[in-house]
């Protein structure tokens, strides 16, 4: 059954809804659980309980309370046409504009240049304050931003870690034992640590929801984070052998990370789209741990 027309709720200052494009029967179900989300949020507008309404909300649309709050925007701005997502003709087509998409490349390709590191939440930023800057009130979103860069994403990944078929091997020095590929000390340091940075940021909005949301978030921010520390500790393994143990330690921590982060999915706590990244940083992470595992065992 088709939710009732949304109706503003008393002392709603948003504008008239403009006359929406989008048809009844090209709503989703997702389409129809955002609408009926808003209209127990606008019974509760202007109520000392809006909060929780909020953080119920989020919690059954599998979102983060910010994310609720700026769909709540949208919906005063624009009306239904602003959260109900029809069918586009260019679907598999960025919307961004040809400048835009010039704008975030360019800063995302300069910034990975000559050894530097710009992440794309950092490429985001810029865009924010590019938009503030040319008064763009209708910027590029951090997951618009993302899904342009991926390409870039990948191609660089798959630059970096070449490890199948690359020559691995461990060297002893005056800080302890490393892993050495063709020559060039592998960047898996600092990749898990921007992960374990992720996986705590994750946490806490995981912590805003009641339940098991809250209890998984333990478990995830344990073996998320472990997975770096594992590989810190291996730096400075007192033999070969204890490199590799502490390799195998990482690796299984990034087994179970993977594993929570399904389950979420699962459960529906959060979104899949939302955690995707993650899963498959995570799921790269042990390729690369299982690879470097396997030519280290060959050199002892």
């Amino acid at each position: 059954m088709l939710p009732p027309p949304l109706e503003p709720s008393a002392g709603d200052s948003r504008p008239p809804e403009p006359p929406s494009v989008v048809l009844l029967e090209e709503w989703s179900e997702q389409d129809r659980l955002r609408v009926r989300e808003i209209q127990k949020l606008l019974r509760h507008q202007g109520q000392a309980d809006y909060g929780a309404a909020q953080k119920r909300a989020a919690r059954r649309l599998g979102i983060s309370v910010r994310s609720v709050q700026r769909m709540m925007q949208r919906w005063r701005q624009d009306g239904v046409a602003g959260v109900v997502r029809s069918e586009r003709r260019d679907k598999g087509q960025s919307q961004l504009s040809q400048a835009w998409q010039r704008y975030i490349l360019e800063t995302w390709r300069a910034g990975n240049r000559e050894g530097r590191r710009l992440s794309p939440a950092q490429v985001y930023l810029r865009v924010r304050a590019r938009a503030v800057e040319i008064g763009d009130e209708r910027s590029p979103s951090h997951m618009s931003v993302y899904r342009l860069l991926r390409p870039e994403i990948e191609k660089k990944r798959q630059s970096q870690f070449k490890i199948q078929n690359s020559e691995c091997k461990i060297e002893e020095s005056a800080s302890g034992l490393q892993l050495v590929e063709m020559s060039k000390p592998l960047d898996i340091t600092e990749r898990t640590f921007e992960f374990a940075v992720r996986i705590i940021k994750l946490c806490q909005v995981l912590d805003e929801t009641p339940g098991a949301g809250r209890t998984l978030s333990k478990q995830l921010i344990r073996c998320g984070t472990s997975i770096g520390a594992n590989v810190e500790e291996a730096q400075s393994g007192q033999s070969k052998r204890d490199f590799v143990h502490k390799l195998e330690i990482a690796l299984k921590e990034a087994r179970e990370t993977k594993y929570w982060l399904r389950l979420l999915v699962a459960a529906e706590l959060l979104s899949e789209s939302r955690l995707s990244p993650l899963m498959m940083e995570s799921e790269e992470l042990i390729k690369i741990l299982a690879s470097i595992i396997i030519k280290s065992k060959k050199n002892l």
